[in-house]
């Protein structure tokens, strides 16, 4: 099956079998949605008529599969006991807390990583493309920068353009220069996720800038058993260089 193809069969699903014809002298078509959703959906649907899911019988099933699976087998997980795991599979919400995770008075504030509009779609390749850099340089030059709201820069006694370092409590730190901004929360320090980033043949510009990722901990207690994902917001204390 050519390239071709497979896109003609991809337009005919999407499209209740419109093919390349159909968008082959304009790119945009329009297509009916029904009005009434069957089961539980995560798109758009309109007049309210879609539902959402409060509990998640699926991941209720899964914990039972994994239990059986696990003692069958013998299995152990690094650092945690099965019934630990099984929680994160609950069907009902369920809050999990970190080490590390929430403010103290050594580390008083939390960092959150951001993303402008236009990589809000990109696990940091836009940040080593050279136009999405001079969009930055020209359009978004505070992207780069360590922010902070005005209360929380003037009990710290830091200024606009002061190089700061970000300490986590896990020890990782990274430094750049600090912006002082109403769009942040007084108790939240806010990083680019797209920049400091390390490895070869990378452009400088993707060098450049406070490295959100060294404030974190690679530490097995703090990877989710489920999604496999890290705590990404740590505590952090931030003073000048």
């Amino acid at each position: 099956m050519t390239y071709d193809e497979i896109i003609e069969r991809k337009l005919k699903y999407e499209f209740e079998g419109a093919g390349w014809n159909a968008v082959k002298d304009c790119a945009v078509r329009e297509y009916s949605q029904p009005t009434k959703a069957k089961g539980y959906l995560l798109h758009w649907y309109p007049e309210g008529s879609y539902r959402v899911p409060v509990y998640y019988s699926y991941s209720a099933r899964s914990a039972r599969m994994l239990r059986q699976l696990c003692e069958k087998a013998k299995i152990s997980f690094p650092g945690a006991d099965l019934e630990e795991v099984l929680r994160q599979y609950s069907a009902a919400p369920a809050f999990f807390e970190f080490e590390g995770m929430l403010p103290a008075k050594a580390y008083p504030l939390k960092v959150a990583q951001f993303k402008t509009h236009f990589q809000v779609a990109d696990s940091t390749g836009l940040s080593y493309n050279q136009w999405m850099d001079d969009i930055r340089r020209n359009y978004d030059p505070n992207l780069m920068r360590v922010l902070v709201a005005p209360g929380a820069a003037k009990a710290m006694g830091l200024k606009e353009g002061d190089k700061v370092v970000v300490e986590s409590s896990y020890g990782g730190k990274t430094s750049g220069l600090l912006h002082i901004s109403e769009m942040i929360h007084p108790m939240v320090v806010g990083i680019s996720g797209k920049w400091g980033a390390q490895g070869m043949h990378l452009p400088d510009f993707a060098q450049q800038g406070p490295s959100y990722n060294a404030l974190l901990n690679d530490d097995e207690r703090d990877i989710g058993f489920m999604m496999g994902n890290l705590n990404n917001s740590v505590a952090v204390m931030v003073y000048k260089e």
